[in-house]
């Protein structure tokens, strides 16, 4: 019954913080001239769907949001943030690389210290899942790690959370509240340090050179780890 509603929070917490901000953002980009009734509907419909599909229907939303913003050249699209980052790719990848050797080792550590205390953090449940899915499974959960994941998150995340309290509390301030955030959405004691540093980083980039910086980063941060785990599945080795 416990676990029952534990989910149940997660899932209201997810849709509340991912789902409906990036509903509100394809209405008004997209969908703005629906009549109130149809927008209901299709509301009601998208909800729904997000609760069963993981991320991928806000990420097909994110997608229809990013076609509608670059074919209506309305003045108030922030296009800027959405800037080509071609001559700063590979620096940003780089980057990424090294950020998740460190980020990863100073975790482990955190994962140490916490356990001298006591404490026995649970591995992430993507990796539970990964370990006793069929393959059919594991390619679904691999494009919605690497592929979908990035795109919704960095758009909820950097875009609408992050770039909207920094013009309310600034943006160090931002930064660290949308992180706070972040990490929470992910119900992950083990990986806190991790979340929250690619939360800083990523605000980092997002300023730097915008949104397809932060979801290189991110997608880099998803791809290693899921890779190791692909890897130790194939070789019979427990993660768990």
């Amino acid at each position: 019954m416990e676990n029952n509603l534990l989910e149940y929070l997660k899932t209201a917490l997810i849709v509340s913080i991912i789902g409906i901000p990036i509903w509100f953002s394809m209405r008004k980009y997209a969908f703005r001239n629906l009549n109130k009734t149809m927008a209901s509907v299709l509301f009601i419909i998208y909800l729904t769907a997000t609760v069963f599909t993981q991320n991928f229907i806000p990420f097909v939303a994110v997608i229809i949001t990013l076609i509608s913003m670059n074919r209506n050249n309305r003045e108030d699209v922030d296009l800027y943030n959405f800037r080509n980052i071609k001559g700063h790719k590979t620096k940003i990848v780089l980057n990424a690389l090294l950020f998740n050797i460190v980020v990863r080792y100073i975790n482990v550590v955190f994962v140490n210290l916490i356990q001298l205390l006591g404490i026995k953090p649970e591995p992430q449940e993507v990796i539970k899942v990964f370990n006793n899915s069929n393959w059919t499974v594991v390619i679904i959960l691999t494009f919605i790690t690497v592929i979908f994941a990035p795109v919704v998150e960095e758009y909820v995340f950097r875009h609408i959370l992050y770039k909207g309290f920094s013009k309310k509390i600034g943006k160090i301030s931002s930064s660290i509240l949308t992180s706070a955030l972040f990490t929470l959405v992910h119900f992950n004691l083990a990986g806190t340090v991790s979340f929250f540093a690619v939360g800083i980083y990523n605000c980092y980039l997002y300023e730097k050179y915008g949104y397809r910086a932060a979801v290189l980063n991110h997608f880099i941060f998803n791809f290693v780890p899921t890779i190791l785990i692909i890897l130790a599945k194939i070789y019979g080795v427990n993660l768990t």
